[in-house]
C-alpha cells in the first residue's frame, strides 16, 4: 500500500453538511470491511469509532475495514470511507496521515454506549451522558450553531444540536451530529477542509 505525505488536515464542514446533502464522490471506495462487521451500529466513544480509533495510522485505518486505499481520492486523503459509510461517515486526516477526527452524520450508523446517536433528542444526550459541558454556540462553515460535549483526557466527543442558533437547545431538539477530535478546543468551532 502506498500512502503519500499531505500537506494538510482535513477538518470538517460541519454546517454545510448540516443545510445540504452530502453525496458521496464518484471515487468512493468500493470497499467493504477487512474483517467482520458489527450487526448493529458501531460503539462511538471520545477516542474511536468501532475498532477505527484517533491517531490511528492510515494503514491502521485501512485495516479496520471502514476505508479502503485511494490514491485518486479527490482531497488528497491517504484513504478514503467505503461506499456503504461514504455519505455518513468522514475521516479527517494530520499531515503524518493518522486520523484527527471522525464525523458522523447518518442516523443509525454509530450510538455512544448509552445508546445516543444522530437524531437522539437533547433529553437523551443529557440523560445518557451526565458529564456534559454546558451547551454553547461555535462557529462553523456557514454560521454558528448549538454543541455540547464531552472530554476524555485529549479526546473529544462533541454532539451538533438542531437548535436554532438564537435560543438555548431544548429537550426535544436533536443531535444532527456527532464528531470525535483529539486536542479540540471550543474556540477552534468546526470548519472547512476539502
Amino acid at each position: 500500500m502506498s500512502f503519500t505525505r499531505r500537506t494538510s488536515s482535513a477538518l470538517i464542514l460541519a454546517t454545510v453538511l448540516l443545510v445540504s446533502p452530502f453525496q458521496p464522490s464518484a471515487t468512493a471506495g468500493e470497499g467493504t470491511a477487512a474483517s467482520a462487521e458489527p450487526a448493529g451500529p458501531l460503539i462511538l466513544t471520545p477516542h474511536k469509532l468501532g475498532t477505527l480509533k484517533l491517531g490511528t495510522s492510515a494503514e491502521e485505518a485501512v485495516d479496520s475495514g471502514y476505508l479502503v486505499d485511494n490514491p485518486d481520492e479527490p482531497c488528497g486523503h491517504p484513504a478514503q470511507v467505503i461506499r456503504k459509510y461514504a455519505s455518513v461517515l468522514f475521516v479527517g486526516w494530520k499531515n503524518d496521515d493518522s486520523v484527527d477526527n471522525i464525523f458522523i452524520k447518518g442516523r443509525s450508523v454509530a450510538l455512544t454506549k448509552a445508546g445516543v446517536g444522530v437524531r437522539s433528542t437533547v433529553a437523551e444526550m443529557r440523560a445518557g451522558h451526565r458529564s456534559l459541558r454546558p451547551a454553547r454556540r461555535v462557529d462553523g462553515d456557514g454560521g454558528r450553531f448549538w454543541m455540547q460535549a464531552l472530554r476524555r483526557g485529549r479526546d473529544w466527543l462533541i454532539f451538533g444540536l438542531s437548535a436554532p442558533e438564537n435560543r438555548q437547545p431544548r429537550p426535544t431538539d436533536r443531535v444532527s451530529f456527532i464528531y470525535i477530535d483529539r486536542d479540540w478546543a471550543p474556540r477552534d468551532g468546526l470548519h472547512g477542509g476539502c
